[in-house]
This record gives C-alpha cells, structure tokens and sequence, in this order.
C-alpha cells in the first residue's frame, strides 16, 4: 500500500496462544480498552468490557479488580444533586437511591468475579499514572465527579506502590484462574489536560511498570500505543480534539492485534462475519418487497451457515 511508504513499521511477536470463538474476554481500564473490546464484540467474540466504567490510573483498576475477586462489601458511597455516586467507579455507574447503587455493585463485583474465573483473556489497558485523592481520607479515587477541585489532590502515583499492589492484584486473579492469561496495553490516549509533560512521564512510569510485571507468569504487553505514537506517527490518524485515536487508526489496531493474537482461519471467520453483519445493516426502501425478502433470507443463510462452522460465535 503506498500510504505504508510513510509508515515506520516494526515487528510485533505473535502469540503462541491464539484467540478464537470459543474464549470468554474480559476487558477493563480506559477508554481505549472499551474501543478495542467493541472491535472484538462487533467480529463475534464473547466479550465483557469494564463493568465498572471507563478508568484510567492503575490503582483504581486495581481495586475494582481486587474487590470483585474477593467480593468486598465496602463501598465508597457519595450522593451529589440528589445522585449517589461509588468513588471506586466511574461516573456512569450511579443511582437513585444508595441501596440502589450497593445493590449495582454487589451485582457488578459478582459478576466480574464469575467472568474472570471463566475468561481466557483478561485485557488491561492502563490511561495515565496521574491519580487523585480526596483530601479527607486519602482515598484515590476512579473519577472526580465532577466534584470541587478543592476536594482533591493531585499526584504522580509512586512506580514501588504500583509494582507492589499489582503484582499483588495478578497473584489473587491467577489464584481464582490459574489458566488466564492477562494482557496489558497502554493507552494511546494522550492526557494533556495534565499537561504535555505530564503526560509522558505519566505513560513512562506506566511502561515502567507494565515492564516489571511482564516477567510474571502468563503475562504479555501489546503496543497498541506504540502503534499509534510510532508507526502512524500523524494527527490525521486523530480525532479533531487531537487527543483520541480516530476510527481509521482503531481499525489499524485491530488489524495488527489480528497478526498477533488470530489465526488465519479466524481472520477469514471474522471477514464473513463482518459482510453477515454490513448486510443485517440494510436499509430497505421497500421492506416488504421480494427483493428485500430476498436479502434477508440470503443474508439468514449466511449467517447459519457460519454459526455452523463455528458455533460459539457471539451474533
């Protein structure tokens, strides 16, 4: 492709242990994690992605990680504008009432439990090592808010306590699946509200401590930031606030985690279903027509031949 001409390309090791139709994901982290996990939802795949939103810093994931292995009934509840809100998680996850919101925790913890006792695949994708904490008690916390700045304080979380905690957060995942292989990714995402150079020595400290947990049993990195910030290497690869990979550089992602992680026979499954899925798009003009009948009667026969082929595909 000519367009490669202005790429910098590097070699990323496939993966002895392919992904296939058959293995149970679990993604959690930034938001980066949940464009890739929508890629992998969107091919077929059994997928369970950040059940307690979109988080960034490490210590946090940690923790969401660590309450749900050990079903923690402690909650770090909040209310705001009549809103109750978990300081553990994300600003999407809130309530009415506060047993309401308990209730959705205890739920979220189980299940993330259940679906890393059967997952092949747990997915991490650490966004910045820049935390908060609340003033009052010290607590980090998953998302501000919204709150009062003055409510918080800002820090650099400290390599030690990070290596120290996760290696920690892997023991208890592998004690409860001794078979899951976990995944770390950083996020290409670039946190400049912070900071320029805050930003990169927040992502150097997470490659720091991506780089210590490698050696762990059963864990891997792939360089979903490299990628972005080294072979596509141009803000048209961006979203116009310059900040967020864009569609096309996602799509670029996937391809090269397919090289990695994907036999050949599951790329060319997850092509069919990607043309069994264009096709289920169809806008008709005429829905009753014979030849919108047609379609859709073509488009259930591809579809239940391919579910044929590979039963556990996730329509």
């Amino acid at each position: 492709m000519v367009a490669n001409r202005f790429f910098l390309p590097f070699t990323i090791p496939t993966s002895e242990r392919k992904i296939d139709f058959t293995d149970n994901l679990v993604f959690t982290g930034s938001c980066f994690s949940t464009e890739i996990a929508q890629c992998f939802a969107n091919s077929g795949f059994h997928v369970t992605n950040n059940l307690f939103g979109t988080t960034f810093n490490p210590v946090s994931i940690a923790n969401q990680l660590i309450n749900s292995i050990e079903l923690n009934k402690k909650i770090n509840i909040f209310t705001a504008k009549d809103r109750h809100f978990d300081w553990d998680s994300a600003n999407t996850i809130t309530h009415s009432s506060a047993d309401g919101l308990t209730h959705l925790i205890y739920s979220s913890r189980n299940e993330l439990r259940e679906k890393i006792k059967e997952a092949s695949y747990l997915f991490i994708t650490f966004g910045s090592a820049i935390a908060y904490k609340l003033i009052e008690n010290e607590l980090i916390v998953a998302n501000c808010h919204k709150q009062p700045a003055q409510l918080f304080s800002k820090e650099l979380l400290p390599l030690d306590e990070m290596q120290t905690l996760w290696a920690a957060t892997i023991t208890k995942i592998k004690a409860l699946n001794p078979s899951i292989h976990i995944c770390f990714t950083i996020s290409p995402v670039r946190h400049i509200k912070d900071g320029i150079v805050e930003n990169n020595r927040s992502k150097a400290r997470l490659f720091e401590l991506v780089s210590f947990l490698e050696k762990m049993e059963n864990v891997s990195y792939f360089p979903s930031y490299e990628i972005v910030l080294d072979e596509l290497r141009d803000y048209r690869f961006y979203k116009v606030d310059r900040i967020h990979p864009n569609q096309e550089a996602i799509n670029y992602i996937w391809e090269r985690f397919g090289e990695v992680y994907f036999s050949k026979s599951t790329i060319d499954m997850i092509a069919k279903i990607h043309a069994v899925r264009k096709a289920e798009q169809h806008v008709f003009i005429d829905p009753e027509s014979q030849e919108s009948r047609k379609h859709i009667e073509e488009t259930n026969r591809r579809k239940s031949e391919l579910s044929i082929l590979a039963p556990c595909i996730n329509w």
